[in-house]
């Protein structure tokens, strides 16, 4: 995205396009939205199955209840970022990543660690099935077009990098980053 320069070539006319250019939400991201659905269904699914093998006494009930307060935890989180995911704030391309990778490693653990003699083990899908959803929603929320829609204005593109970073760990824009820039360029002052 360019910054705005003080030259003779601006128009009022290319800024407003620009601005809604980056407005519109990509058809991209509709289809991710579409991929966390059916993750939120997985969830509602499991947990239905869980409820009704715990009330028939099925298993080890202590698995079974942990598994079952992880599973909800885990379909608030991706109900969560369901939600925001339109709203064009990085947080909310944070908390979308997050949902996604965070299935395929609970899924994982409870593919390899499944109890046979709880009800858990009749929720636990196969990772062959679930984990394309999950990976489906990362590869589109690390597309590029994608990455530019969550971009505050007037910022140049981070590195592929910086957003993975951002993902897990690191804020994407530091505190001192933003300064007030003059003309001169020689003088430049830190916001507060």
């Amino acid at each position: 995205m360019p910054r705005f320069r003080e030259d003779s070539s601006w128009s009022p006319s290319e800024t407003a396009e620009g601005l809604f250019h980056r407005g519109a939400r990509p058809f991209v991201l509709k289809v991710a939205q579409s991929f966390l659905v059916i993750i939120v269904a997985i969830y509602l699914t499991k947990l239905a199955v869980l409820a009704m093998g715990m009330n028939e006494g099925y298993g080890n009930q202590f698995v079974s209840i942990a598994t079952f307060l992880v599973d909800m935890a885990m379909m608030l989180v991706t109900m969560d970022s369901l939600l925001v995911v339109s709203s064009r704030r990085p947080k909310a391309w944070k908390k979308a990543v997050r949902a996604a990778m965070l299935l395929v490693i609970f899924n994982l653990i409870a593919w390899y660690g499944n109890d046979p003699l709880s009800a858990s083990s009749l929720v636990v899908m196969n990772p062959f099935l679930v984990t394309p959803f999950a990976l489906a929603v990362i590869a589109v929320m690390f597309w590029a077009p994608i990455r530019r829609y969550y971009m505050p204005m007037m910022e140049d593109e981070l590195s592929l990098w910086s957003w993975f970073k951002y993902a897990w760990f690191s804020p994407l824009y530091t505190s001192s980053e933003y300064r007030v820039m003059y003309d001169d360029r020689e003088r430049s002052l830190p916001l507060p």
